[in-house]
């Protein structure tokens, strides 16, 4: 006899073997076989009931998936480990596959009737419903990723992974009074650090909110906390407390250009006309919504990254405003405009009160009395001159035909508007007089 090792491992051990034995045919078949020495195979499986889930408890087995060593929390690869499951829920005590009625374990005992109850299988349509629905909700073991919601791009901010530039509702009330209407903005939320002696770097949050009613009342306030959210709400109710009134004129735009400076940021505001819009940096965009400015052209020069600078030149600007009624009290002068939408016609806007008007000038040349240069004190924004076309920068010569030919006709038609108004266009009987020729007598 010979033995044969076929196989072996640490739950399993196949042996085989093979024998020679005599042979004396078969018995139960009608053919004879002569008989002799056969060769029979023998194979043995003998199985282990060893496995490392006996000896090893869940929380073990959970740390080999969930756990992350020293090098790599340093590293910061804690936030890409899996969460641990809890793989009870939904599941009933001794409800296997074949759902098994157990008294005592999973079922009463004794029946209302005092009978007892028998095991047995039974069946529990909405129990296997709620476990099926669990199972699809995490896919059974595997952690189901939830979908980002992404917010509407009209509120979700300056961008899509800050605060900056979202509505933080209106203030709290303060007493009696509450703030409806109103609307706050958060302009710019920032870490900062502090060094002490003793407890070294100290961080905190640092946040800037507008507050406004886009009706001319509007305020701004800086505040700090701990956490970004707790200093927002903060600076918020604190800029409630500091509203500052903002002159419109009409109702949509500033009286009269202006200027301010803060520090290295410049302030460049431009009266506009009715339609126009606000075009300036998107965090004076939010300022001018929260104003009631709805018509303003602003020009940010130097430093425009700081942000707290940039709303305290835009609050200078618009609470240092000087009304058409308030300059023509302190200079007894009529305020006149002439704007391009009435071809220039003078409209007056303001008269002194008191009814006395200079008539005579008697200040120096150095009177300044154009608005543009008075509030601004000379500082005005450099704007690049406009190019002329290539026709006439280069003087072609089909060009300079054309135009010989529509400058007398050039600008009549709004000429002649102004000439009727001021009473100096004749009339038709006098133009027909006018152009009539004598005729010639034979």
């Amino acid at each position: 006899m010979s033995w044969i090792r076929v196989g072996f491992s640490a739950t399993k051990n196949i042996i085989g073997y093979t024998s020679i034995l005599p042979s004396t045919g078969c018995q139960g078949c009608s053919t004879s076989i002569s008989p002799g020495y056969s060769l029979y195979q023998y194979t043995q499986i003998q199985s282990r009931n060893y496995s490392f889930v006996n000896k090893v408890g869940s929380d073990q087995l959970w740390g080999g998936v969930t756990s992350v060593s020293a090098a790599g929390r340093k590293r910061g690869r804690t936030k890409s480990v899996k969460r641990r499951i809890n793989l009870n829920i939904g599941q009933k005590i001794g409800y296997g596959k074949k759902g098994m009625q157990l008294p005592g374990l999973n079922t009463w005992v004794l029946t209302k009737s005092n009978e007892r109850i028998k095991a047995g299988s039974q069946t529990d349509e909405q129990y296997e419903i709620t476990l099926d629905s669990i199972r699809d909700f995490r896919g059974s073991t595997k952690k189901s990723r939830l979908k980002r919601k992404y917010p509407n791009p009209l509120n979700r901010g300056y961008n899509s992974s800050l605060l900056n530039g979202t509505s933080l509702g209106m203030p709290a009330p303060v007493r009696d009074e509450t703030f409806e209407g109103f609307d706050s903005v958060l302009i710019e939320g920032k870490k900062v650090t502090n060094i002490t002696a003793t407890e070294g770097k100290v961080f905190a949050s640092r946040a800037l909110v507008a507050v406004g009613n886009g009706n001319g009342l509007a305020g701004f306030a800086v505040a700090k906390a701990k956490h970004p959210e707790v200093a927002a709400i903060k600076a918020r109710d604190k800029a409630g407390q500091r509203l500052m009134f903002v002159e419109r004129y009409k109702g949509h735009t500033i009286h009269h250009n202006t200027h301010a400076e803060v520090h290295c940021t410049k302030l460049f505001a431009k009266r506009t006309y009715d339609g126009h819009g606000v075009v300036a940096h998107k965090v004076i965009k939010d300022l001018c919504r929260l104003s009631g400015i709805k018509d303003i052209y602003i020009k940010l020069e130097g430093n425009t990254k700081n942000r707290i600078t940039m709303t305290t030149a835009f609050f200078n600007a618009m609470t240092h405003q000087e009304t058409h009624q308030e300059l023509a009290n302190r200079t007894n002068m009529h305020v006149v405009e002439f704007s391009e939408e009435r071809n220039n016609v003078p409209v007056v806007l303001a008269s002194p009160e008191d009814g006395k008007v200079q008539e005579k000038y008697y200040g120096s040349e150095r009177d300044v009395y154009d608005l543009d240069t008075l509030y601004t004190k000379g500082k005005l924004h450099w704007t690049r001159p406009q190019m002329r076309p290539v026709w006439e920068r280069l003087r072609f010569t089909s060009y300079q035909r054309r135009m010989a030919k529509e400058f007398r006709r050039r600008g009549q038609h709004e000429a002649q508007k102004v000439r009727r108004l001021c009473g100096l266009e004749p009339s038709k009987e006098e133009r027909m007089r006018r152009d009539e020729v004598p005729k010639k007598e034979e």
